[in-house]
């Protein structure tokens, strides 16, 4: 069917899975959305095809209610307590829900995103290798915050104990005036003396 993912054949065409997934982001009412086969063609849609044929505010709310429902779906079979990359896990989940929702634009990783968003265990078994895998596409780090707010602090204070760097680069320091000077004198004496055989030499 033209128009339609070209991962089910039986899929609504692009036309009518653009107004669907217009209907559900236009939904006011959050907690009463959910993802229906529909929209979730939309999600395979994009990982098929690793680009978006959908507005972007759109497909975000989609994504974001998306990755809401697997999370639930992984923790209903795996409740205990986790931690993901030695972060707390809510931390790091009330933290990729806020880079989801200030990217003004698709993300490069978008494909990738709607992949394991839309067959999760088919990649990976357990809430923590998914979500760690997930977390890395949207922040793009590895590592916890707490770690990276420690970094940067200690970064500003060795710039702080070294006024002669900034940003981790070198600063080139201003000449001083006398050694100018006297630069600008020996250039002046070698000049001079040039000028001199030059002349005795035409003579």
């Amino acid at each position: 069917m033209e128009g339609s993912s070209s991962g089910n054949a039986n899929a609504p065409s692009l036309e009518k899975r653009q107004k669907i997934l217009s209907a559900f982001a236009g939904n006011t009412d959050a907690k009463a959305r959910r993802v229906t086969a529909d929209l979730d063609e939309v999600i395979r849609d994009v990982a098929d095809i690793g680009a978006s044929r959908y507005p972007w505010e759109h497909l975000k709310t989609l994504l974001i209610q998306k990755l809401e429902e697997v999370i639930q779906a992984y923790r209903t079979k795996d409740s205990k307590t986790l931690e993901v990359d030695g972060e707390a896990f809510e931390t790091r989940y009330k933290r990729v829900l806020a880079f989801m929702e200030d990217f003004q634009s698709p993300p490069f990783t978008l494909q990738r995103m709607c992949e394991l968003l839309h067959e999760p265990r088919r990649y990976y078994t357990n809430t923590e290798k998914f979500f760690l895998a997930f977390s890395k596409l949207v922040c793009g780090i590895s590592y916890p915050a707490e770690d990276l707010e420690a970094l940067m602090k200690k970064e500003s204070k060795t710039v702080e104990s070294n006024p002669g760097k900034k940003d981790g680069m070198e600063v080139q320091m201003e000449k001083d005036p006398s050694t100018s000077k006297a630069g600008e004198e020996k250039e002046g004496v070698t000049k001079n003396d040039t000028e001199q055989s030059a002349d005795m030499e035409a003579e």
